[in-house]
């Protein structure tokens, strides 16, 4: 009745489309329903805006968090009138008010059901991944700002209500790792650029950077952890490169502090997933802390470079 009564759409047209329905041999329970709803869906005329939109719908239903349909038009990078004028032709579907949701949970389940949505299908991890990527896309513009104008980009009046999602451990969106990692790139490659920034101004954005890096850093030494308690003790032995160590460093000077740390970071960064210490890396090791451990700070340039440091330094004190 939703669907006849559309007051953007013509009721007789609408009548005849619900008439003509053919649920193409379907047996399932659902098979005339979905027609009904593929129908609505590929009516639409911004398709790829609707499936984005569909998709934070299926992620941010999954979490467990309140008021985060607030962000819906940040999100997806419109206005609050533009965003129900782009959906208008979904009141069928969807209710808007007090906000935008489904009036039942039934096209949730259409929509996470494979067989039955098709090409407008979004599993759970899948909205969840995108949520967390259009998150991204609402940071990364707003961190580049205060880069290029530390000083100019004045008091953030950004009160991002996806902040109560990611603002605890565990976060409650739950991705594998390898998930969080790719999605959270553009932040890995922002990160040095923001440390550099002189006194960058805080603010509620710049302060969910940093939580979501923390939670890929928590997230990624305990897939490491994981690894290396489930790897076989005779992989645990293995070296991990097939260097030489007299290769290594007997060509660097024993005062050439920058050398010696570029072997040791070099070493680190040929490791996998599971850091082993191992000859070559010892060797390393020992020609670095032959220097002034200030001054060995001072020459490292990255987060990701330290980070690796640190969690050598972990492992070897364990």
């Amino acid at each position: 009745m939703r669907y006849i009564s559309d007051e953007d759409c013509d009721p007789e047209e609408q009548l005849d489309i619900v008439r003509n329905l053919k649920p193409h041999g379907k047996t399932s329970p659902f098979a005339l329903l979905d027609e009904l709803y593929l129908e609505i869906l590929k009516r639409q005329r911004d398709q790829d805006f609707l499936k984005t939109f569909l998709a934070l719908l299926v992620g941010r239903s999954s979490i467990d968090a309140s008021n985060l349909h607030e962000d819906d038009a940040t999100l997806m990078n419109v206005s609050e009138k533009n965003l129900h004028m782009k959906l208008r032709r979904m009141r069928s579907l969807l209710k808007f008010e007090p906000f935008i949701d489904v009036h039942h949970k039934s096209f949730l389940d259409f929509l996470q059901d494979p067989s039955r949505s098709g090409e407008y299908h979004v599993s759970r991890q899948g909205g969840q991944k995108r949520y967390l990527e259009l998150i991204i896309d609402c940071v990364v513009p707003h961190i580049s700002m205060v880069i290029e104008q530390p000083k100019g980009h004045g008091k953030c009046c950004s009160r991002p209500q996806f902040r109560s999602v990611i603002i605890e451990y565990p976060p409650k969106i739950v991705l594998p790792v390898e998930d969080w990692q790719e999605t959270l790139q553009p932040l890995l490659d922002l990160q040095d650029k923001l440390l550099n920034t002189s006194k960058p101004q805080p603010c509620p954005v710049t302060q969910v950077m940093r939580e979501l890096l923390l939670h890929l850093q928590i997230l990624q030494r305990t897939s490491h952890l994981v690894a290396a308690i489930q790897a076989p003790y005779s992989n645990m032995k293995k070296t991990v490169t097939e260097c030489n160590p007299t290769l290594v460093t007997e060509n660097i000077p024993e005062n050439d502090l920058d050398g010696c740390l570029s072997a040791l970071l070099s070493c680190l960064q040929k490791t996998n997933s599971v850091l082993v210490v191992d000859t070559v890396m010892i060797e390393c090791m020992s020609a670095v802390v032959a220097f002034d451990h200030t001054e060995t700070a001072a020459k490292v340039q990255s987060v990701t470079d330290a980070q690796k440091l640190i969690d050598l330094i972990d492992l070897v004190n364990q």
